[in-house]
């Protein structure tokens, strides 16, 4: 399954498998009603510069973190469970220096859907 988005990925047309990555671009950013469900309409979109994360470097996203994430499951198996070596975190950088004013969401993809 794919993840709608504002600008990032296929159009919104294409269905995955078929569509490139795992998210589509639809002028919808899902990953953002979730959390904003989540946390009772308290979140605001950001209104900062648009990032297409399909296409930017890892390291040109600020606040995003690669991490070897292979210490949390079984040696060898990567290929079996479908999940890649490397697992993002994204730090706001006022997170970043103090923690207490943030809270944690973990979010686990598998089916294909690498960055």
């Amino acid at each position: 399954m794919s993840q709608p988005t504002l600008n990032c990925g296929d159009p919104c047309s294409r269905k995955f498998p078929i569509a490139r990555h795992a998210c589509l671009n639809c002028g919808w950013p899902a990953a953002f009603a979730a959390l904003n469900y989540i946390y009772s309409g308290t979140l605001t979109l950001p209104k900062s510069k648009q990032v297409d994360q399909c296409e930017t470097p890892d390291n040109e996203i600020e606040g995003l973190f690669p991490f070897d994430q292979r210490e949390f499951f079984p040696p060898q198996s990567e290929a079996t469970i479908n999940m890649g070596k490397t697992g993002y975190i994204y730090i706001p950088t006022r997170c970043q220096f103090n923690s207490s004013l943030c809270t944690l969401h973990i979010h686990i993809h598998g089916c294909g859907l690498q960055v």
